[in-house]
């Protein structure tokens, strides 16, 4: 297929990865994909994985005679390349397509791609059109999109796919050692307890109910005499800065037991060295990138009951699902798993072949090619 992939996002997030993860494991299938971006993070992230990019058009047009500049553009694109399908990841470019397909009558499939924000998609007169009549097909990331979609827009079953996020399980595989070191780097003991989460700095990723809970471990472990526990969280400054954590962390007594890394590119020495995941995010988390690399890592998880998750992981089985805002719950599971080597050795196991059997890339892959074909034009 000839397909054309189209994201309007210059930083890096959840999306971005979702979007240049697919386009790269289309391409290795044999696929011509072009991946239509803009200037910045995301555009160099594609780049280095060897996909087409394509980045002279203004997909951020807002006046009205930028704008139609870019729907001009885009008509000579399609003109000129006569793609198969194409792939919408964002709002702008989504309608900036839809309208280009419209006015110059192009035989092209439209598909709508939401891989982030599992809230409903807005329900307004040009968005119904859009959705309802406009668009050939949705890939969604979890079941609360496929349903939003079902009912907002009275979107039949057959034009909507549900594909999670994949991950590469060579990539991350727990059985590989090269590029450890975690443990030497913090001058942590070989016996150290390492409790991680990773998420950007943002209130949406819950680090006040984070630090609250870790403070409740942190006392309660001194009570029951489990030595040697660490807290570990990496990400990056958003909403929040470094600073603006450590404070957060401060307040709880956690500044001498907690460590802090900011913007790691390459996350699995990190979690090939600590012994358990957190996630406690109060909400988002419609790919969940986390709970996919702590559970191919083999590690247990302790996660909030928001947006994927509840499809990943299982409760009691590959780790422990609490409600969100609880930092109470959260610190029981976590204890939980503090005081039973085994419980964490047996939870992790299970969760590698979670990701094994349903959320590896290459199953993933699987079903986002069977409904491209399906939809695409013969």
């Amino acid at each position: 297929m000839r397909i054309l992939e189209a994201i309007s996002l210059d930083g890096w997030s959840a999306g971005s990865w979702y979007a240049v993860q697919f386009g790269r494991a289309l391409m290795e299938r044999g696929h011509k994909v072009q991946f239509l971006t803009v200037p910045g993070e995301t555009e160099r992230r594609a780049k280095e994985t060897g996909l087409h990019v394509l980045n002279r058009l203004d997909l951020k047009a807002r006046g009205p005679l930028s704008y139609l500049r870019l729907l001009k553009a885009l008509a000579h694109l399609l003109k000129e390349e006569r793609y198969d399908i194409a792939l919408t990841n964002w709002g702008d470019e989504h309608l900036a397509l839809a309208l280009a397909i419209k006015l110059w009558r192009f035989p092209i499939p439209l598909i709508r791609v939401r891989s982030v924000d599992p809230r409903p998609p807005k329900l307004h007169p040009l968005s119904f059109l859009l959705n309802r009549y406009w668009t050939s097909g949705f890939i969604v990331s979890n079941q609360l999109l496929y349903e939003h979609y079902r009912r907002r827009f009275l979107i039949p079953a057959e034009r909507i796919a549900k594909v999670m996020a994949g991950m590469d399980t060579k990539e991350f595989d727990p059985k590989d050692t090269t590029g450890g070191g975690l443990r030497k780097r913090l001058s942590l003991d070989k016996g150290d307890i390492i409790i991680a989460s990773l998420a950007r700095f943002s209130p949406v990723k819950g680090h006040q109910d984070l630090f609250h809970a870790w403070r409740i471990v942190k006392e309660e472990a001194a009570r029951r005499k489990i030595g040697g526990v660490k807290y570990l969280l990496a990400g990056y400054p958003s909403e929040y800065s470094l600073d603006q954590i450590k404070e957060m962390a401060g307040a709880q007594g956690l500044l001498d037991d907690a460590l802090f890394l900011e913007r790691v590119e390459d996350i699995r020495p990190i979690i090939r060295d600590i012994n358990i995941g957190v996630i406690a995010s109060t909400g988002s988390e419609a790919i969940s990138r986390a709970t996919l690399e702590f559970m191919s890592m083999g590690k247990p998880l302790v996660a909030t009951r928001v947006g994927v998750i509840p499809e990943i992981v299982e409760d009691g089985e590959s780790g422990f699902l609490v409600e969100r805002k609880d930092p109470e719950g959260m610190a029981r599971a976590i204890l939980k798993l503090l005081e039973k080597p085994e419980l964490r050795r047996r939870m992790g196991e299970r969760g590698r072949r979670i990701v094994e059997e349903r959320c590896s890339l290459e199953e993933q892959t699987d079903r986002l090619e069977e409904a491209l074909s399906r939809w695409a034009r013969p």
